[in-house]
């Protein structure tokens, strides 16, 4: 009987932990099967083997999981009403949710409407938050360009209910706005930071106390994610849960501790809404408003109550908020000081003031590096130390940071004081950044987990955690079996190789893998956010090498940032030869100190199967400039082949049709321009699959009709980047296929 009351205690003492994980069950049941996820439901309350007691428990369960399952269908059927199609709507009233300059100095604003549903996101000029406007709107749905391992900006944007990006013209302000009073406050305070602090670091202390990151260095942002400390730069549990301890003990000195309590608690919300209210911020109000109410009524605090009764909570808001990596890394990291705090301790021998020291960091990297490696593909062996040497002195900047920012409202001269303390601290933190990256192996560039392999790593954490409570031999021969699963899978070569050609625009780039050789052609003009997001994300560290087909910027402008930047090491460059290439560009390639091969019709490099073979420049040949002189490839396994024709045109692929022979992909030529892939080069090449690298809305008005138009008579299939989003081709045993990045 004891043993019965003491579970029927702890059901009753954490019924929010239930109700989380019922409302989470049907919510992803429901983002799996819509409405069939509550037939599911229902058909487990039969099962008798799952019963819970007490029984009411049970039915709790049943029905906040029905409530989790309509809650997010009622929101998916709201999305169904946001206009798919691009649309001109005159003279709509909007409101100007929000208006903030972004680093390039440009205004990008947020603005809604009664005319459409969602908001849309401008980029606009003498627009401020609060603002009623009319004016003439174009509005496009939001679109990724469906590269792999780009920043997914239509998640992003319809996490945060924005779902289109427009055009605003003809505006007339029918009435001032201004915003809210935290917005207009965090405004204020970020311009006294910077009146007070140099460029830099005014930028680091606006990020760090106010989550005001319009003014922070994107190389600074970028150096302290690859170290592992950029948490530090945005607003989260971590700093809310410094304000209400520095505040609650503050003003326990001067009233009762629930009164300090309650005055802590309101003074947190103010802040959270000063910050912007991200989820992160809201996890920890809420986890501080439970703990501020338990000391109240005086109740004993379960943090996993108080913890499922935070995401519940969240939700019920926003059920999209499920899919933020705010919202994951948030609560993964939060359970994780819970529940794995006690592991590496028996794991390792530690000293008992070490494992006191260590143990919190090696739970949340433990929790925290899948999750990041996901989103962010790189990961640093020094985080836990530069956790250890930062985070303690957080606590002081805050309060520096608070003591600053509160004189410079009375007495800016005196606010000069506290802020000399600030810079040295600051300066301190990007000093050990710095050297961290200069340490051995510093960055580890690990690409992107495979969906199934966090799970594994996750489940093996949970056998782990239930092995804790007995039959710990059966759960240690679970976790391993899972966790050799996971490794297996991560560890298994790709059998075939790919060649990848990334959506850039108006501009090439392909990226050819097979086996642990990695080679480009051409870089394109979007190295930041489609070619570099692309390499990291496959975990490529290295190039063997860099083939230019000319000279022209939407051919190389992404290589010489990468070139540049230094970040990934290329083995060889690999550029046509000819004096109709010999410009500043060239020699600029030349000058780097890097190996620089000049090529000509001819020209072999063989890769393990994979052979290069260079058709054109010809050493002799009559060229009357770089595009008709472009470096011609044919790549071949001896089975299938992918002919590059860089931007040849048709006097050009005259010179190389014959030797081209059969490639069953066809890279068309200058971005399918009418002057180039011509019925000769058609005749003998017959691609089964022709991609064109354009941007249809650009000035050049590519792909032309006539181009397609002889793609269609020759048979082949035609796919266009811009359609399309990134095209890979799939190489294994002899046979071939394709993906494309975007859906549809």
């Amino acid at each position: 009987m004891t043993v019965k009351k003491r579970n029927r205690e702890g059901l009753i003492a954490r019924p929010f932990l239930w109700i989380f994980l019922a409302g989470g069950a049907g919510a992803l049941l429901a983002l799996a099967f819509s409405w069939w996820g509550l037939t599911v439901v229902f058909l487990l309350g039969g099962i008798r083997r799952f019963r819970v007691r007490p029984r009411w428990f049970w039915f709790l369960g049943i029905g906040v999981m029905a409530v989790g399952c309509l809650r997010l269908n009622l929101h998916l059927d709201w999305e169904r009403g946001i206009d798919g199609e691009e649309r001109v709507m005159t003279s709509i009233l909007c409101r100007v949710e929000s208006a903030e300059e972004t680093r390039g100095g440009s205004l990008r604003a947020i603005l809604s409407s009664e005319a459409f549903r969602g908001k849309v996101q401008v980029y606009a000029e003498d627009l401020e938050t609060g603002q009623q406007i009319l004016g003439d709107l174009t509005l496009k749905p939001l679109e990724n360009p469906g590269n792999p391992g780009e920043f997914d900006r239509v998640a992003y944007g319809r996490i945060r209910g924005i779902y289109y990006e427009g055009k605003l013209e003809n505006v007339s302000v029918i009435r001032e706005g201004g915003g809210s009073l935290p917005v207009r406050w965090r405004e204020s305070l970020a311009g006294r930071i910077r009146n007070i602090l140099p460029e830099e670091e005014a930028g680091l202390l606006a990020a760090i106390l106010l989550g005001e990151d319009g003014f922070l260095s994107e190389e600074i942002e970028e150096e302290f994610q690859d170290v592992g400390i950029a948490h530090i730069l945005a607003i989260s549990g971590l700093h809310v849960g410094m304000v209400y301890g520095l505040l609650e003990r503050g003003l326990r000195r001067l009233v009762s501790p629930r009164k300090a309590a309650c005055l802590a608690v309101g003074c947190l919300w103010f802040y959270a809404a000063l910050t912007g209210g991200a989820v992160s911020t809201l996890r920890a109000g809420i986890l501080c408003t439970v703990s501020a109410g338990q000391k109240l009524w005086g109740g004993r605090q379960d943090p996993l109550n108080s913890l499922a009764a935070a995401a519940f909570i969240l939700l019920l808001i926003h059920p999209l908020y499920l899919l933020d990596i705010g919202f994951q890394l948030s609560f993964g990291c939060v359970l994780a000081l819970r529940l794995l705090q006690s592991v590496p301790g028996r794991w390792f021998f530690m000293p008992p003031a070490l494992r006191e020291r260590l143990s919190p960091s090696v739970a949340i990297t433990l929790a925290g590096t899948p999750l990041s490696l996901y989103y962010f593909y790189r990961v640093s062996p020094y985080q836990i130390l530069l956790n250890l040497l930062v985070l303690p002195g957080m606590s002081l900047l805050f309060v520096l940071g608070g003591v600053t920012v509160a004189l410079s409202l009375f007495w800016e001269e005196a606010a000069l004081l506290p802020a000399g303390g600030i810079y040295l601290f600051l300066r301190a933190l990007r000093f050990l950044a710095d050297q961290a990256l200069t340490w051995p192996g510093a960055v580890w560039t690990l690409g992107r987990p495979d969906v199934l392999v966090l799970f594994l790593y996750y489940l093996g954490w949970g056998l782990t955690l239930a092995g804790q409570n007995g039959r710990r031999k059966g759960t240690f021969l679970c976790r391993t079996g899972v966790w050799g699963l996971g490794l297996l899978i991560l560890l298994w070569p790709e059998s075939g190789w790919r060649c990848t050609f990334l959506n850039v625009g108006q501009g090439d780039c392909a990226v050819i893998e097979a086996g642990n050789r990695v080679y480009l052609v051409d870089g394109g003009p979007a190295y930041e956010s489609a070619l570099k997001p692309y390499l990291r994300s496959r975990g490529i560290g290295k190039l063997d090498g860099v083939w230019i087909s000319h000279f022209d910027w939407d051919h190389v402008e992404g290589l010489f940032i990468l070139l540049e930047e230094a970040e990934i090491p290329v083995e060889a460059w690999y550029v046509p030869a000819g004096e109709w290439h010999d410009n500043s560009r060239l020699e600029a390639l030349y000058s780097s100190g890097q190996r620089v091969y000049a090529v000509e019709a001819g020209d072999r490099v063989t890769a393990d199967n994979l052979v290069f073979t260079c058709l054109s420049p010809k050493a002799k040949g009559q060229y009357e400039d770089g595009n008709s002189a472009s470096m011609v490839l044919r790549l071949s396994d001896g089975d299938t082949s992918i002919l590059f024709c860089g931007d040849a045109d048709l006097q050009a692929e005259e010179g190389f049709a014959e030797e081209a022979g059969h490639c069953q992909i066809l890279k068309a030529g200058h971005h399918g321009s009418r002057t180039s892939t011509g019925e000769e080069l058609l005749r003998r090449v017959q691609p089964e699959l022709t991609i064109i690298s354009c941007d249809r809305e650009g000035r050049y008005g590519h792909p032309h009709e006539e181009t397609l138009g002889r793609l269609q008579a020759a048979g082949s299939e035609i796919l266009v980047t811009d359609d399309v989003g990134a095209v890979q081709i799939l190489v294994d045993k002899r046979k071939w296929t394709y993906v494309t990045g975007k859906a549809g």
